[in-house]
């Protein structure tokens, strides 16, 4: 007999930005009766609407083009039934493709693993997540991931729907739900190889250099490590445990969200100094130079520890870990965000301009940098024609016989005595 869970009233689901130098993140939903299915894919939706322009800028008639002819490839033979107007609807809808991970079936206890994308990823040219594609590898499917992503976990029978709890610790080797789709896998290509597919024989090659043969004992629990009785599975997944500069790191994040600006960067200085002993420990016995930039993690925390210093207002200190950062990693566009912000509020214009455009060279169409520029701009032509305006009053005040002509009139004096003696 199945066992169906209790729905909760907040599920957590994990974030994984494309971009690996980005914290992984573990998020809350709220989960609304009667909306269980709709209630994270719209928050989802709404997510990849807005990475989607903050990266590629609205849609242009080059993009949208592109897209229509991709949605018609998918059609096939279908493609002439659809109406234009039909077409207009389905290219101005934000969708998310779920591919399981995990799939829910009898061997799962009917509990997915899903990984959450956006269906325009390709179109819109997102970058690749390289996380993402590497979990999906392990778990069998040779996809190359682009964009954010997201992951959950749901019971699904067809008969009930519940949404459960998918936390970052599930991110793990030792998670039971990799191990089942790493079997899931196996089977499924083990099937097709059957029946001659070269895409399985790749796959059965590539678990099989590095799989161990369970015993009955070890492989008859379905939730367990999910592998039936004698069946070869491929040993652990290479993801692995967080060290304890990434748990500082994920300390500082907790403390940020919560508003504790001082206590997220004590956590984040900690992860700086931890990363820097652990890669000490690491190059023991080696003569290699000492690195002179920041680590993985230490990039990330000293990131988050500049915007913690602009919530303090400690400016100058956030400027520094910006630029800690942008040596390890001079395309970091967060960094060089935060600090033009920096420079912009100590009036260093000049400053804040150069690096808002080297966002734009990174990513011409961040909206953000794009915005923050132009206003920069306008209030640069401001400030000139108040300059010149100032300028034009002193001049006045000059030609009525004010001040600056008394000054004037006394240098003159000074000269004439000068000259007569």
């Amino acid at each position: 007999m199945v066992n169906i869970p209790t729905q909760s009233e907040t599920v957590k689901y994990v974030f994984v930005p494309s971009n690996p130098q980005d914290d992984i993140e573990e998020l809350t939903v709220r989960i609304e009766k009667g909306k269980e299915v709709e209630c994270l894919l719209d928050k989802m939706k709404a997510h990849f609407q807005r990475e989607g322009e903050r990266i590629s800028g609205p849609d242009d008639a080059q993009r949208t083009a592109a897209k229509k002819q991709a949605l018609l490839a998918q059609l096939g033979d279908k493609a002439p039934q659809v109406s234009e107007e039909m077409l207009s609807a389905a290219l101005s809808m934000q969708m998310v493709e779920t591919i399981s991970m995990q799939v829910n079936n009898r061997e799962s206890d009917y509990v997915a693993v899903n990984m959450y994308c956006d269906d325009h990823a390709q179109i819109k040219q997102l970058p690749l997540n390289p996380r993402a594609s590497q979990i999906a590898e392990q778990c069998g499917q040779f996809i190359e991931v682009r964009g954010d992503v997201f992951f959950g976990r749901v019971f699904d029978n067809e008969d009930e729907f519940v949404r459960m709890n998918f936390t970052k610790a599930d991110l793990s080797s030792n998670a039971p739900w990799v191990r089942i789709a790493q079997t899931q896998a196996y089977h499924r290509h083990e099937r097709d190889q059957k029946e001659g597919g070269d895409y399985a024989k790749a796959f059965l090659n590539k678990i099989n250099s590095s799989s161990t043969t369970s015993s009955t004992s070890s492989t008859s629990s379905s939730r367990g490590n999910g592998a039936k009785a004698g069946a070869t599975v491929p040993n652990s997944v290479t993801i692995r445990e967080m060290t304890a500069a990434e748990n500082a790191k994920d300390d500082g994040n907790k403390a940020f969200k919560k508003g504790d600006w001082e206590e997220a960067i004590k956590h984040y200085s900690d992860a700086i100094v931890l990363e820097a002993k652990e890669e000490e420990k690491s190059e023991e016995g080696k003569n290699q130079e000492a690195k002179k930039t920041l680590g993985t993690v230490a990039v990330a925390a000293a990131n988050n520890r500049a915007l913690a210093y602009i919530k303090l207002g400690k400016l100058e200190e956030a400027i520094t870990d910006c630029a800690a950062v942008l040596e390890a990693h001079p395309d970091n566009v967060k960094a060089l965000l935060r600090r033009a912000s920096c420079f912009e509020t100590l009036g260093r214009d000049s400053d804040a301009a150069r690096d808002l455009g080297t966002v734009l060279g990174i990513e011409p169409r961040n909206k953000e940098a794009s915005e923050k520029l132009a206003k920069l701009s306008q209030q640069q032509m401001e400030n000139f024609k108040h300059k010149q305006k100032e300028d034009r009053a002193k001049e006045m005040v000059t030609c009525e016989g004010g001040s600056e002509p008394a000054l004037e009139k006394s240098s003159t004096a000074s000269t004439m005595e000068v000259e007569s003696n």
